[in-house]
């Protein structure tokens, strides 16, 4: 009997944790996955890139402020180095970077214009704000080296630059929306 009692309770006690379990609430519920894709360039550089591809958004801008070969609505702009070793990479202390920046759907002739698409008639020039000059632009045909050059003190200097919307040919400037894109490499010297 005592045993039928003893054997009784544990059974008894058996079904309670069970059931209890099977009746309690889901304390976390699936939020969903996804996939991160890392990337990146080890590169023999002097310095690391902190901002390698940029943004340079000029809103809506007028038709009629953009005429006449004139320089208009300035938009900074700035590349941040980090790290750098100016240093032990070649035989003399690096003191200045050169900046190239490359227009690959452009082949006129003004090598300081960044060709847009669309029908609007404007490009883009860059200032450096170290020199106050406009850089010039590799195009698809050029083979000719470009100097740009700018100082470098610091191992975090900050390039900064401005791009300027500028009317591009003779044809008018007309309504519509334009883009660009252009690469940029740095040299160290």
């Amino acid at each position: 009997v005592m045993r039928n009692k003893i054997l009784s309770a544990m059974v008894a006690a058996g079904m309670m944790m069970y059931g209890a379990s099977a009746f309690a609430l889901e304390t976390s519920v699936s939020g969903g996955s996804g996939t991160i894709n890392f990337t990146g360039t080890v590169q023999n550089g002097a310095c690391d890139i902190q901002t390698p591809d940029l943004k340079v958004d000029f809103g809506q801008v007028s038709a009629h402020s953009v005429q006449s070969g004139k320089e208009s609505h300035p938009q900074p702009f700035s590349i941040q180095l980090s790290d750098c070793q100016l240093e032990g990479l070649t035989t003399a202390k690096i003191s200045k970077v050169s900046v190239v920046f490359n227009d690959t759907h452009h082949s006129g002739t003004d090598k300081k214009i960044i060709a847009t698409s669309g029908e609007t008639h404007v490009g883009i020039k860059i200032k450096s704000d170290a020199s106050g000059q406009f850089l010039d632009v590799m195009n698809a045909v050029d083979t000719a080296a470009i100097d740009n050059e700018i100082p470098m003190t610091g191992s975090n200097p900050l390039l900064n630059f401005t791009a300027y919307l500028i009317q591009n040919g003779s044809d008018a400037v007309v309504a519509g929306t334009f883009s660009a894109t252009a690469t940029y490499t740095l040299t160290y010297s």
